[in-house]
């Protein structure tokens, strides 16, 4: 299957840069909150500090009181900062599922007649849904995760660095390393989660289709072989599923695993330099805080990534159907439909829906205004195929359909659909494009053969 995850994080950012303002406000308010966030473990530090000076404990108070009044304002602020940015958020994505889900909609119905019978209608729906509710987890975790994850770390680092040099280069190598291993994981994995997600698509649009059907499988004794079918295809769906969860599983176990090394390496680390007087007890407190913040944002990232792709594999789907052009478009520079007399010919008309099954070849026909036309045929040989040719559902191999000395083909498919559509609903038709054809079986009467 061909990747289409460039195809979908653009169609998502056209939708989203309508409302880049809201957007910028929220990824704005994120910053801020993480860079309040990074702050606190400083106040922490200070406030330990204060708590080793000797000396009388009285004097120490208000100095305490001071970095403790400090921290519940950050904090204070850091909750005021979280509501706008989830309401926000919840206003972007509401509007953008919206456009997303009219977008999918306007373009599936562009696609041939040929498209729909190819397709299930289960799986269509469900393509549609997985791709706008893969917009929602995206942003949530672009914006949640991913963002706060990068500002934290990159000011822990910071930070750290400041402190001293030694921490700020251990924890910097400790970081890539992790975000490396996580990313040659998850695209080994990516394969196995879009193998998933076809197979999901199948067995959903298999449950739809013979529900549709439910008639047709009772009337031909196909309940048996159907029941069959449905049991492979979930079983195909259940292993792949869970391998790819215990892929997930033995990853966090590894995840784990490197977060305690670095704990343990910073503290030891921290150790030495302090027994050097290079740092503070104080300053213990600060990296512990940012150990376990880089580390559940780090570990957050592993975990979010796989996500993020396995978001990209149920969406696959749908983009490509929507990178894959519409096999009947307006010819260019098309132009209305216009009737007067509602005069139509096939003139010479050539059809075949597979190179080894000719429909029509070389076939002519001309229907009067207010003329009546009957075809007789067997089931199969084309009567159906006329109506669906003249509404353009097909394009024709050779030939052309004229209504009126337009080509069909030349102009826009909303006038000929909307000319049709409007004359079916008169009774009598007067002078304008007065037709009707008749599918009729042999019995009934011949009044012109092809």
């Amino acid at each position: 299957m061909k990747n289409h995850t460039k195809l979908t994080l653009k169609i998502y950012w056209q939708h989203t840069k309508k409302y880049k303002w809201i957007f910028l406000t929220m990824v704005s308010s994120i910053i801020v909150i993480r860079v309040l966030s990074a702050v606190v473990p400083i106040y922490l530090k200070n406030f330990f500090n204060i708590l080793t000076v000797g000396g009388d404990r009285n004097l120490l108070i208000p100095s305490l009181l001071h970095v403790l009044l400090l921290i519940a304002f950050t904090n204070f602020f850091i909750w005021a900062l979280w509501r706008v940015a989830t309401f926000l958020a919840s206003i972007l994505e509401s509007r953008a599922i919206f456009d997303l889900s009219n977008y999918c909609f306007s373009y599936l119905h562009r696609h041939s007649f040929a498209f729909f019978n190819n397709n299930f209608v289960g799986s269509l729906v469900k393509r549609v849904n997985r791709f706008t509710r893969s917009y929602e987890t995206t942003v949530d975790r672009f914006v949640f995760e991913f963002l706060q994850m990068f500002v934290e770390v990159v000011l822990a680092i910071g930070v750290l660095f400041y402190t001293n040099k030694w921490l700020g280069i251990l924890m910097m190598l400790w970081v890539g390393f992790f975000v490396v291993v996580n990313l040659i994981f998850v695209k080994y994995k990516l394969k196995y989660d879009l193998q998933r997600s076809e197979a999901d698509t199948k067995a959903s649009g298999f449950l739809a289709d013979t529900c549709t059907n439910n008639a047709n499988v009772k009337l031909f004794n196909g309940y048996k072989k159907e029941v069959s079918r449905m049991w492979t295809l979930n079983d195909n769906l259940r292993r792949l599923r869970l391998l790819t969860w215990n892929l997930g599983q033995i990853f966090e176990a590894a995840q784990g695993a490197l977060g305690v090394f670095l704990e343990i390496g910073m503290l030891y680390l921290g150790i030495k330099l302090w027994q050097k007087g290079l740092i503070t007890p104080g300053d213990f407190i600060l990296i512990q805080a940012y150990v376990w913040n880089v580390v559940l944002r780090v570990w957050d990232f592993g975990r979010t990534i796989q996500r993020v792709y396995e978001d990209f594999a149920d969406a696959e789907e749908m983009a490509e159907i929507l990178n894959t052009p519409h096999e009947i478009v307006d010819a260019p520079k098309a132009k209305k439909l216009i009737t007067s007399k509602g005069i139509i010919k096939f003139e010479k008309v050539s059809f075949y829906y597979h190179d080894n099954r000719s429909i029509f070849k070389n076939f002519n026909l001309s229907i009067s205004p207010k003329e009546k036309v009957g075809f007789v045929g067997p089931s199969g040989a084309g009567k159906t195929t006329i109506i669906k040719l003249l509404l353009r559902m097909y394009e024709l191999n050779g030939g052309k359909i004229i209504i009126d000395g337009q080509n069909v083909a030349k102009v826009t498919q909303d006038s000929l659909w909307q000319i049709l559509a409007w004359y079916r609903k008169i009774p009598f038709f007067s002078t304008v494009l007065s037709w009707k054809i008749f599918a009729m079986e042999n019995r009934m009467q011949l009044m012109k053969k092809y």
